[in-house]
């Protein structure tokens, strides 16, 4: 696990008292009352996040996106996995325990739920970026108290703080130069390239005896450096009733279980949405944009690795067309891998398809060139 980047779990609490239309819908097949389902979360839920493709493998069923990979399992009684790109870190979330829950079905527009006996419905919602639990309460008889266990990578912990957020603390690992060593490859750069030459324009001015020159500096040596820090945090739970007004509800955390509580009042308007954000940093995207954001200073380092990276692509016409779809600059290019990254719909067609044939073309030697492995195993994921 290293640095932040972000898969979402949001859990949301829906009360709602179903229509006699939705009843007869839920009487029908299972798809016809997960969609039915789907669509009271829909009315509730306060964002209009679009699910993620979700695929039927085996078990359960999968979603992925560049933020990592989700399974939902068919048994209500199994949890809900998440695992970032290029790592074998998984988190497991555990379902509420309730009386009668039956296995998954999966609405039309990905959500999948779990009835029970209970007059409550369990749903799981793969999101961009991580995955939203969800719980549709039919009636005042249904519980009101929710249970979530959670399985946290070795190392990890849950800290409340007083604003009643929770953040999750984990041991992370950096890699940094010696001491000396950026030293002396700026040495090595100015004397190639002059002192007045470190800019991202006077990359595509070098001489090929330049960037031969470039590309013989040694690399620096490096050391680990290990800390424990935050790497995701719970946001505070809160909840609403049907005229907008904040109904009480708070969380209760017991050895690895977080328990949200609500307590509508006599007079709450159903249906109550209660809805905590569950914000978890994943090592691979977090990493990503941490090595990306070390290029927005440009010196002796980024223009080395650059020009070694040049020697690479000038040696394959896939990868000089894929460098041009991406604006023929390293400052775009590096943008336009950003954006793949965060969110790909800022991106054209042509662009996503452009990072996937730089990256999956050149791969782990660029990844390694240009320190932006985790990057590389992002896209190389989506990619594949």
């Amino acid at each position: 696990m290293k640095t932040p980047a972000r898969i979402v779990i949001t859990m949301l609490t829906a009360t709602s008292l179903l229509t006699a239309a939705a009843g007869t819908a839920q009487a029908a097949d299972p798809i016809s009352e997960a969609t039915v389902t789907a669509g009271i979360i829909a009315a509730a839920a306060p964002d209009s996040i679009p699910v993620t493709e979700v695929l039927s493998v085996g078990d359960g069923y999968v979603a992925q996106d560049p933020g990592g990979v989700v399974e939902v399992p068919n048994d209500p009684n199994d949890a809900v996995e998440f695992q970032t790109p290029g790592t074998q870190e998984t988190i497991q979330l555990s379902l509420p325990e309730l009386t009668g829950a039956q296995t998954a079905k999966r609405s039309d527009d990905g959500t999948i739920t779990y009835p029970t006996a209970q007059d409550t419905t369990v749903a799981v919602q793969p999101l961009a970026g991580g995955v939203r639990v969800l719980t549709v309460i039919e009636s005042s008889e249904s519980p009101t108290a929710f249970d979530y266990k959670i399985d946290l990578p070795d190392g990890a912990t849950l800290a409340e703080n007083t604003d009643e957020s929770i953040s999750v603390f984990a041991r992370t690992e950096t890699e940094v130069p010696l001491p000396g060593e950026d030293a002396r490859i700026n040495a090595a750069v100015t004397s190639i390239l002059g002192e007045n030459s470190l800019s991202l324009d006077s990359l595509d001015k070098l001489t090929d005896k330049q960037i031969d020159q470039l590309a013989a500096i040694p690399e620096a040596e490096t050391t680990t450096v290990t800390k424990t820090e935050k790497v995701a945090e719970i946001a505070a739970p809160w909840a609403t009733d049907a005229n907008g007004n904040p109904v009480p509800t708070r969380y209760e955390l017991n050895d690895g279980t977080l328990t949200q509580i609500i307590e509508p009042s006599a007079e709450a308007e159903y249906p109550i949405v209660a809805d905590p954000s569950w914000w978890w940093w994943t090592a691979t995207t977090a990493a990503c944009i941490g090595q990306l954001a070390s290029f927005t200073v440009v010196g002796a380092k980024v223009v080395r690795a650059f020009a070694k990276a040049d020697k690479v692509i000038k040696g394959s016409t896939r990868l000089i067309r894929a460098y041009n779809k991406l604006g023929a600059r390293w400052e775009t290019v590096i943008d336009k891998i950003k954006k793949y990254v965060k969110s790909r719909k800022n991106l054209t067609k042509d662009q996503i398809d452009a990072v996937g044939d730089l990256i999956g073309g050149g791969g782990k030697l660029l990844g390694e060139i240009l320190g932006i492995g985790s990057c590389v195993a992002i896209v190389l994921e989506v990619a594949r």
